[in-house]
């Protein structure tokens, strides 16, 4: 450990020569320790050891004297950058075990912390730190979610410090840790937790925008709100909690709130467009230097490369959109406008959350809401090009071989139209939302049963005459990326099989002459027996279409 130990003291002061305000020095930092703790794991327990050092000494106690982090701006940088997760890649089974061996002495040091008075320890800090001693308080509790493994969440002990939440952004209001709020919705009666949080910052501290709250409008109500994140499943329970008494609020907060957290949430907030040219610019100027700088270091599973080029990509979305709010604001709004009828259209849980804040709160502060609730019950009743069918009569037994039927008419011949876009599919569906991005990665139910319901008429059936099953050779079916948009079958992805039932499908397809491929779904006795009483003729994958 010795040679590992110094490699480990120079890679930290390193660190901490670079200026305070400097991301790419703490991406840095994370790339060296995660190489030293894969030559040697005991580096963890070090690290651990200068983290409570530094943390006593940041709380005044005598426990904190540490060469390698004699002063206080030292203390808090070394804490902010350890309290990260990314450098652990695999290893945070075993820094968990470090800090779950001292879990006790690290609660009360929170609690200890979370009783100080703020003070400022860095005089200019990185961004969406504040250089006080509440990014510590903050470090300290979110360290449970970035180095708690992922498996047995959440962890009996990660509760006990989520459960410190509401007092880190009491005693600390300008915090806005991400980790203390996933940590905290993963806690017991979140719910009511959330909503302590939110009537204190609206009720007491009377800003809707400040810390925490950015965050809480985004999990509950955002475009990007997780389905599966308590934030936004229980946003309708948050709200009925935190708003009980909002018929009694005054105007002054009330109207705030639907402004500036409700409508803000799904980009409807008032903006002139002189605001909002200068917003944008300013993301475009950051995003530029940062490209220019090109100090990518890959992180995250991310190459440098990918790094730079997803940053570029970024840029240039928003030097398009700074241009259309430069050139025509007006329908810049309606875009945005429209964008977010839809999102309340399409989400059951954001249409439920906002019906409680309107029956909540003064019926004259929150008309906004009420017409977008309006608009978005007409857009959900507009025709739509990809309407659920209703069920058919059911003629197709084996729900492969009608796919096979789907590829050939539709995606080869262009026969049977409207030729289906689970994009175009999933912008128009309302009974949830369809997200191609998370739902992807397996059969989208909902497309399947589009696709088992849809009518396909008599005479196109007699047109049928080859059909092909691809195993992905070829780049795979046109259907398969709407019905199973990231299958891969070099990752171990089946076709979906084409079984016995289809022997019972074949008198709807008269002409059939040929079916290359069906070697992928390894057809049985009945199946091949069906086929040659037909004369089918059955080729190699390779030898079709």
């Amino acid at each position: 450990m010795a040679d590992h130990e110094a490699a480990l003291v120079e890679t930290v002061r390193s660190f901490l020569r670079a200026p305070a305000d400097d991301f790419d020095a703490v991406q840095q930092l994370h790339a060296e320790l995660n190489d030293l703790i894969a030559k040697d794991a005991s580096v963890i327990s070090a690290l651990y050891g200068h983290y409570f050092q530094a943390v006593h000494a940041l709380l005044g106690e005598e426990d904190g004297v540490s060469t390698l982090l004699p002063d206080t701006l030292d203390q808090y940088r070394f804490v902010l950058a350890f309290s990260s997760g990314s450098f652990l890649g695999r290893r945070r089974a075993e820094a968990f075990e470090h800090l779950l061996a001292r879990h006790e002495e690290h609660l009360a040091l929170i609690d200890r912390a979370l009783e100080m008075p703020d003070r400022r320890l860095c005089p200019k800090p990185r961004l969406r730190h504040t250089g006080t001693l509440g990014d510590v308080a903050g470090a300290m509790i979110a360290i449970y979610s970035w180095h708690c493994p992922f498996e047995g969440r959440p962890w009996p002990q990660a509760v006990e410090a989520a459960l410190r939440v509401p007092r880190l952004f009491r005693a600390f209001p300008r915090q806005n840790s991400i980790a203390a709020l996933s940590l905290l919705a993963d806690a017991p009666e979140s719910a009511e937790r959330f909503a302590e949080i939110i009537r204190f910052y609206v009720l007491e501290r009377r800003s809707v925008s400040e810390g925490a709250m950015g965050w809480m409008q985004q999990d509950m109500l955002g475009f990007y709100a997780r389905r599966d994140d308590p934030r936004h499943s229980q946003a309708p329970t948050i709200l009925a909690k935190a708003l009980h008494d909002g018929r009694s609020w005054p105007r002054e907060r009330a109207v705030p709130f639907v402004e500036e957290f409700v409508l803000a949430a799904l980009g409807l907030e008032p903006a002139t467009q002189g605001d909002t040219i200068d917003r944008i610019a300013k993301e475009v100027e950051r995003q530029r230097r940062r490209i220019e700088t090109n100090t990518y270091r890959g992180t995250l599973g991310f190459s440098a490369a990918q790094e730079k080029a997803n940053d570029e990509e970024r840029l240039v979305k928003s030097e398009r959109e700074l241009d259309a709010v430069r050139q025509d604001f007006d329908g810049w709004l309606a875009r945005r406008r429209a964008k977010a009828v839809r999102r309340v259209a399409v989400s059951h849980t954001t249409r439920r959350a906002l019906q409680t804040v309107v029956k909540l709160l003064p019926g004259d502060t929150t008309a906004p809401i009420a017409n977008l609730l309006d608009e978005a019950r007409s857009y959900a009743e507009r025709p739509r090009r990809f309407a659920m069918p209703k069920p058919a009569d059911k003629r197709f037994k084996d729900f492969g071989f009608k796919l096979l039927v789907i590829e050939e008419l539709m995606y080869r011949r262009d026969d049977l139209r409207p030729r289906f876009d689970v994009h175009e599919f999933a912008e128009e569906y309302d009974k949830r939302e369809i997200s191609v991005e998370d739902d992807g990665y397996d059969i989208i139910p909902e497309v399947a049963r589009y696709f088992r319901d849809l009518a396909i008429p008599d005479d196109l059936l007699a047109t049928v005459e080859r059909l092909h099953q691809s195993s992905g050779l070829d780049g795979g079916p046109g259907y398969i990326e709407h019905l199973f948009p990231f299958w891969d079958p070099g990752a171990g992805d089946d076709p979906v099989p084409v079984t016995a039932k289809a022997a019972n499908d074949l008198d709807l397809v008269p002409n059939l002459k040929r079916i290359s491929g069906l070697e992928n779904s390894k057809p049985g006795a009945k199946l091949l027996k069906a086929l040659r009483a037909r004369d089918i003729e059955l080729i190699a994958e390779e030898d079709g279409p």
